[in-house]
Formats: structure tokens, sequence, C-alpha cells
């Protein structure tokens, strides 16, 4: 799951990263775009507990495994954090 929204400058600039992680998992990530409703961003920051966009996380058996915040790791680095901390 991908949180972030199009008004959030690192989100823009993680954006190609983001879309190259994206093929390598098969298109599966879902995107949760906190400016879209009140509804999604209090979603994201109160239950989801996320600290700042962007953020990716691995969601395993319904429970978040693990996450990303922020920008930094290519699309494979990515990948490799997200496959094998969770």
């Amino acid at each position: 799951m991908y949180i972030g929204c199009p008004t959030c400058y690192y989100c823009r600039q993680y954006s190609a990263t983001l879309n190259e992680f994206n093929n390598l998992i098969g298109g599966q990530l879902y995107y949760l775009n906190i400016d879209e409703s009140k509804d999604n961003a209090d979603y994201a920051f109160d239950n989801l507990e996320v600290p700042g966009t962007p953020t990716v996380m691995r969601i395993k058996n319904g429970e978040i495994a693990n996450a990303w915040v922020g920008g930094g790791k290519t699309a494979t680095e990515l990948y490799d954090f997200l496959k094998n901390q969770g």
C-alpha cells in the first residue's frame, strides 16, 4: 500500500521510483490518496499511524508487516526491504 498525495512534494519526487516498484510487484500497489478525503487522511494518520508521506507498507494477513517512510531507496531496494523485513 502506498500512502501519499499529489500535493506532497516528496511524493511527486518519488513517483517514478514508485511506478517502477509497482511494476516489480505486478501492478499490485494500492494507492491511498490522503488528499482525496478527510476519511482517507484520518485512516492513514489515526488507524495506520503513518508519520508522513510518502509511505509504502507491506500488508501480510491483514496486518502491517513493515513500512518504509520517505524516499531514498531505488525500486529494487524498496522491494528487497519490504520483502525481507516482514
